[in-house]
């Protein structure tokens, strides 16, 4: 795992595909994430540009190098998350998965808020120093 952004070089070494392929597909997707707000594209060639002046980045859609570095960050933190004790990992699954309170936790698992809140404290503290070992935080 890199624990950075990848090079045009790693990303096509990975893809088995040349550096200016790669280069191409993230010039293609700069421009392939734009919404424009004008409603009708322009067919003429000569208009082109002034579709370009209506157009607004698509800023919720990922990079290439983005969706890789984000990936690879899922794959450590589920690699981290199954390193936790079983009530830990409930825990953690239930907060933010499946987005119950500490006390809704509390009545799955009959322990107490109080009890819960501990058991996702030491789970984020143990994450933390993990990734922080990696140098993710």
């Amino acid at each position: 795992m890199l624990q950075r952004a990848p090079s045009s070089k790693e990303i096509a070494e990975r893809l088995d595909i040349t550096p200016e392929e790669v280069e191409s597909v993230i010039n293609d997707s700069l421009l392939a994430n734009v919404l424009s707000i004008d409603g009708k594209p322009h067919q003429d060639t000569d208009d082109l540009d002034e579709d370009f002046n209506y157009a607004l980045p698509d800023e919720q859609s990922l990079l290439p190098d983005e969706l890789m570095l984000h990936q690879e960050i899922q794959q450590t933190l589920t690699h981290a998350i199954k390193m936790l004790n079983k009530n830990e990992q409930m825990v953690v699954s239930l907060f933010y998965y499946d987005e119950l309170t500490m006390t809704e936790i509390g009545d799955v698992l009959d322990l107490t808020t109080s009890r819960i809140s501990q058991i996702h404290k030491s789970a984020v503290f143990k994450l933390r120093n993990f990734l922080k070992q990696l140098k993710f935080v």
